[in-house]
């Protein structure tokens, strides 16, 4: 041991202290060079994909397309914006609030034509693309992956118009009002899904494919005519089809899907009522419950407190209503261990079925619409799962208490 003790103290001389000191300097410096490399390349990058505000930064919008960089991200306050917008570069586009923040293209061409790939619409209402061919709300040529979402499309020749445009992605877009059709596609394997499709002359215009569209959770409503298909077309996810206002069918066995095909489409799997999603958001999570209802729903919210889901439903008098509730398995662990009950008005729903996926937990149930809109509460099942926290709180307070009594007394009898 004493040996090995004097060959490390003969090896650390001052000779050999100065070597490490100028080693560990030089390694120092090298990894300062690697971090100032790193925050160069950082700051290069963020430079290349900058935030643009209009009209704080830019005074219209179409200036900030024009001075944007591929990448950018444009942000569009509230106000009517009466513009025709060009967008030939991948950029975000994104409106603060569709209900306030408005594109008017005062019926002189499309209100948006996009001719370039990856580009995002979000946030609008889009107006004013009415005219003539190829007057539209949004125009997407020869473009592939374009993804437009959270948009109210109103008052347009056509809505959405995809020309010779494949891979794009449509959803949670309000398209209605529109003079020839909600939507017009001719283009290869686009998805859309979650869409409401309303009083348009003819909801969807479908032909040019080779590859199929895809259309799922949609609600077609009150269209003249709700499709023009001439090519071949997938109606639902596998699992789920679109909702039709005029569809007649049964749903013996309480899943919220009709038992026979919508026969104009061949839909195998049409909903009975309309199809609507809910974010709901928990411990960092974004968590989507997924309803299909015959009634009117609103004041939807989620109480993080008492860890309940509640919402509203109306529609008219003496009539049966429905909802069909999907909620991911994830939530429903998180927040009652699995053991949730669906209450009507605070009372347990009496006409109920409930059941599972890999996924979800699913829960059907009816009532009777009245007068007045009536509350839906989704909360914990067991009362066991309500007060296990103040359970387990007394059972370890108790002891602690006991213990520090203990001791006092302990500590008193010494002194």
């Amino acid at each position: 041991m004493n040996e090995n003790f004097m060959m490390i103290a003969e090896h650390y001389t001052p000779k050999g202290f100065n070597m490490l000191k100028k080693v560990i300097l030089l390694i120092s410096l090298l990894i300062l060079l690697l971090f100032f490399m790193y925050r160069a390349k950082s700051d290069s990058f963020m430079a290349s994909n900058s935030i643009i505000n209009v009209p704080e930064n830019s005074p219209t919008i179409q200036s900030a397309i024009n001075s944007a960089n591929s990448g950018d991200i444009i942000h569009v306050g509230a106000g009517v914006h009466k513009e025709l917008l060009k967008i030939n570069k991948t950029i975000q586009l994104i409106g603060e609030d569709p209900h306030i923040t408005t594109i008017d293209g005062g019926d002189a061409g499309a209100v948006i034509t996009i001719t370039a790939s990856d580009v995002q619409i979000q946030g609008f209402t889009i107006k004013g693309g009415r005219g003539e061919e190829p007057y539209a709300g949004v125009l997407v040529y020869e473009c592939y992956n374009v993804t437009i979402s959270d948009n109210l499309i109103e008052e347009n020749y056509k809505g959405i118009d995809l020309l010779n445009s494949n891979g794009c992605k449509v959803f949670n877009n309000t398209v209605i009002n529109n003079l020839y059709a909600g939507i017009k596609v001719f283009g290869n394997n686009n998805d859309f899904y979650d869409d409401i499709i309303a009083n348009n002359t003819n909801g969807v215009v479908i032909s040019g494919s080779t590859v199929p569209n895809t259309f799922y959770h949609n609600n077609f409503i009150g269209n003249k005519n709700h499709v023009l298909v001439y090519v071949q077309t997938m109606w639902d996810n596998g699992v789920e089809g679109n909702y039709w206002s005029d569809y007649v069918g049964t749903d013996t066995d309480m899943d919220g899907v009709g038992d026979q095909e919508y026969p104009l489409t061949g839909d195998r799997y049409p909903l009975m009522g309309t199809f609507t999603n809910f974010a709901i958001q928990y411990k960092s999570q974004r968590h989507f419950l997924f309803i299909i209802c015959n009634s009117t729903i609103s004041n939807f919210h989620f109480v993080e407190s008492n860890k309940t889901i509640n919402f509203n439903v109306l529609g008219r008098n003496g009539t049966i209503g429905f909802c069909r509730i999907a909620i991911p398995t994830t939530l429903t662990m998180e927040l009652w261990q699995g053991d949730y009950v669906v209450l009507i008005n605070g009372n347990s729903a009496t006409n109920t079925r409930t059941w599972a996926s890999s996924t979800h937990d699913y829960c059907y149930i009816t009532y009777a619409h009245t007068i007045a809109a009536q509350n839906v509460s989704i909360a914990s099942g067991s009362e066991e799962n309500t007060f296990f926290p103040l359970i387990l709180t007394i059972a370890i307070g108790i002891p602690i208490i006991l213990i520090v009594a203990i001791l006092m007394l302990r500590k008193k009898r010494i002194f």
